[in-house]
């Protein structure tokens, strides 16, 4: 299921509650125009699924669509060390990515191996359900270096401070003429790290902030519960 939009979440909501959320601890990443792959070890081998399927890949699968074989070779030639480390109730979901060109944005690079570690599913071993995703920085840049793939594209992780939270709202209370006004020439990507992230100097996968990107994933964390929503230029007409 899509994402809901930020700005279009801000324009629902009350603002005193929108204000009092970007209290909580805040997540950022970018969100790549890739497909999903998901890894689980099984006794034998491992097994491979495409996009959201909870049935894992057969032959037949893979036989018909090539697409995701430099992804299962990839684990494949993984050592057996760092298979039998991979604990059998973790299903690995990644952002997977062979070219650099995709229908809608162009990428100047592409991630290790052609996938980006984005998340861990923890299974129930007898009913197979997830009972937990986890997204934790630091777990998910130690297995991507197990697995040899690309960290996540993380942005940024913490409290906002008062200038960030006064960009971000600046941004969001922005109309749509102004804000072809203002990014008609500008780079819209670059304005967004910069809410999060001055330090940055490129996106993911593009040498420089001046291409556009996807959008962002902002998650607001309150103890257990998390909401996310997607940042992206305002101008993009939803996909039919």
């Amino acid at each position: 299921m899509a994402l809901q939009k930020l700005r279009d979440y801000f324009g629902e909501t009350n603002r005193e509650h929108f204000i009092q959320m970007l209290d909580n601890k805040v997540h950022v990443v970018e969100k790549l125009a890739a497909s999903s792959f998901h890894v689980k070890r099984d006794d034998m081998h491992n097994k491979y699924y495409k996009s959201a399927s909870t049935v894992a890949m057969d032959i037949v699968d893979r036989t018909i669509v090539r697409f995701y074989e430099n992804a299962i070779r990839h684990f494949q030639g993984l050592s057996p060390e760092t298979k039998n480390e991979m604990p059998k109730d973790w299903k690995f979901g990644f952002d997977y990515l062979t070219d650099g060109e995709t229908p809608n944005f162009k990428y100047s690079l592409l991630p290790k191996n052609n996938l980006v570690l984005t998340h861990i599913q923890v299974l129930n071993p007898q009913t197979g359900k997830v009972t937990k995703v986890i997204r934790d920085t630091q777990v998910l840049e130690k297995w991507a270096k197990k697995l040899d793939v690309q960290n996540p594209p993380v942005v940024f992780e913490g409290n906002l401070a008062h200038d960030q939270k006064e960009e971000l709202l600046k941004l969001l209370e922005m109309n749509d003429k102004a804000f072809e006004a203002k990014y008609s020439e500008r780079s819209f990507t670059r304005d967004l790290y910069n809410i999060f992230n001055r330090n940055v100097r490129q996106s993911a996968l593009n040498e420089s902030l001046d291409e556009e990107i996807d959008g962002l994933i902002v998650s607001f964390i309150d103890g257990k519960s998390m909401k996310s929503f997607k940042l992206e230029d305002f101008r993009r007409k939803a996909e039919a």
